[in-house]
């Protein structure tokens, strides 16, 4: 999960699973609009939630991103970032 709160997101670091699509809970609890959107590492957005003002709490559907370090922002905030970690997929 991630929050926004103080125009700023509480945590700046996620690990995520390599190659398989996830659930990322967001909960913007400012009066704020925020989302995330995931950058590949030339800063193209790989993926781009819902902008929505606070308060309240969206599911974003990621889909799947291979292993790797990307960055994800805020579009509305773009001082506000941090980094998604997409770990080796486990063999099913």
């Amino acid at each position: 999960m991630i929050v926004a709160q103080g125009v700023a997101f509480e945590r700046t670091h996620l690990d995520v699973p390599a190659s398989v699509a996830f659930p990322l809970l967001f909960e913007n609890r400012d009066g704020a609009p925020h989302n995330i959107t995931i950058l590949d590492g030339g800063g193209k957005p790989l993926f781009v939630g819902e902008t929505f003002t606070g308060y309240g709490s969206r599911t974003y559907a990621v889909p799947p991103i291979g292993a790797g370090s990307y960055g994800f922002r805020c579009d509305v905030h773009t001082y506000m970032t941090g980094t998604v970690t997409a770990g080796v997929a486990v063999a099913g």
